[in-house]
């Protein structure tokens, strides 16, 4: 249910009454949830710096690189939660969590 009301979202009719799709102007929720269910990188045309976006991760293991992580998971998996990761201007990766104006903005898009 949730993808088929995103692709509603995000689908259109041009003149033609051909099917287009309007990966601009969306909202966090739509864009959020074609990063989640899709896998796509989103970003907001109010963002400032050049080549800034944010993916989703879902949840999964990474093998455990630090003392302090083979001492609390001796299996060797460290097991993490979803999150959400950004890119910044400098190309360097962390997690995110949007600010009220980001929830609250209307200028989300999908990047190609």
């Amino acid at each position: 249910k949730e993808i088929r009301n995103l692709v509603i979202n995000i689908m259109s009719r041009n003149s033609s009454n051909q099917y287009i799709c309007n990966m601009n102007n969306l909202t966090w929720g739509d864009a959020f949830q074609a990063a989640k269910t899709q896998g796509v990188e989103i970003a907001r045309q109010g963002w400032n710096g050049k080549g800034m976006f944010a993916y989703y991760v879902p949840a999964a293991v990474y093998p455990a690189a630090t003392g302090s992580a083979k001492k609390h998971f001796p299996d060797g998996n460290v097991p993490y939660r979803a999150y959400l990761a950004f890119v910044d201007a400098q190309g360097t990766c962390g997690t995110w969590v949007p600010s009220m104006a980001d929830l609250d903005a209307e200028d989300w898009f999908i990047l190609p």
